[in-house]
């Protein structure tokens, strides 16, 4: 996903701010988090980037496919012997 915008909703009764992700061909990533007092802006997008690159170092340990057999199969190249 090419990068376009970033938005931060407002903060929700339930203390949780949005913030969403946009990129080229109406593709979106929302991030949901705590936010607590008088939120940052700058701070609350960068603690959903944070969130970000944790689920992608510390995901579940297993091969995530939500489209199926869509094509978004892993496609990493096996590593080379040496």
């Amino acid at each position: 996903m090419q990068h376009i915008e970033t938005h931060v909703g407002a903060l929700l009764d339930d203390g949780t701010v949005t913030v969403d992700f946009e990129g080229e061909g109406n593709e979106r990533v929302s991030v949901r988090l705590v936010a607590s007092g008088a939120p940052d802006e700058n701070l609350i997008v960068l603690r959903a980037k944070e969130m970000m690159v944790q689920l992608i170092a510390f995901g579940e340990g297993r091969k995530m496919n939500p489209l199926g057999d869509a094509g978004l199969d892993d496609h990493r190249e096996p590593p080379m012997s040496g």
